[in-house]
């Protein structure tokens, strides 16, 4: 049988030390995740006043079973009591398991996540061998806390996914807008080119139009001229030949 024991300074140093940072990592966070569990034969036979609490733990902590296939061992919850010397150990080597794998402080950290969750079977653990009520009951309340955990991730997942969706979709409507907004302002400069084109033409005709209607003016008025003094010259001549005839 082989019980986990807790690490001392000495040992931390000598990891950290004498081995490379992912190896001290993979020691130290093998160590905090079976720190609560030791090493036993399955058909080893199990006291009698111990047999709920074994059957409790193995209930509430399931038991890894060796890589062998053909061996009977496998790590399971030790029934080992936890004094206040190893609750003093297993706080500062916590902090010094989230301060070596990096773990965020804040936010989403699956890190940090997964050693508070090691810590708190091992919580379990402790309160089981003391009162299984208590053991049972913050069981529930693990499970309980795990499936509001994955709730939340699906529906962030969801969420996330949705919200990819919308920005493609108002990405795709920003640039159809572009587009459109570029499409009006072309059309909006051709047309003003056309309007200057357009009140361009218009100067010209009225300057012509004004042109022409003076021009028609005085040949109306010259052609005027020209038959009134017709008009004169044939009474005059009209006038003579009466005369003319009268004194006849």
């Amino acid at each position: 049988m082989r019980a986990h024991t807790p690490l001392t300074d000495n040992q931390i140093n000598e990891i950290i030390h004498h081995e490379s940072s992912s190896r001290a990592e993979e020691d130290l966070s093998e160590y905090f995740q079976y720190r609560s569990l030791k090493c036993v034969s399955t058909s080893e036979p199990t006291p009698a006043n111990n047999a709920r609490t074994r059957e409790l733990l193995d209930a509430m902590i399931p038991p890894i079973p060796d890589a062998d296939p053909s061996s009977n061992e496998g790590l399971c919850a030790s029934l080992e009591p936890c004094t206040r010397e190893d609750v003093k150990e297993q706080w500062k080597t916590l902090d010094f398991i989230l301060q070596l794998r990096q773990a965020r402080e804040t936010g989403i950290c699956p890190i940090r996540e997964q050693i508070y969750s090691n810590m708190f079977d091992e919580l379990i653990r402790q309160e089981t061998l003391n009162c299984p009520e208590r053991g049972l009951m913050l069981t529930r309340v693990r499970d309980e806390s795990k499936m509001t955990i994955r709730a939340y991730q699906t529906l962030y997942e969801v969420n996330l996914g949705y919200g990819s969706r919308k920005g493609i979709q108002a990405k795709s409507t920003l640039e159809g807008v572009q587009n459109s907004r570029e499409e009006a302002l072309e059309r909006k400069n051709a047309l003003e080119k056309e309007l200057q084109l357009l009140k361009i033409e218009y100067t010209v005709r009225e300057e012509r139009a004004a042109e022409e209607t003076k021009w028609m003016h005085k040949e109306y008025k010259e052609r005027k001229e020209f038959f009134r003094e017709q008009r004169k010259n044939l009474e005059t001549y009209l006038k003579k030949k009466k005369e003319q005839l009268g004194e006849s």
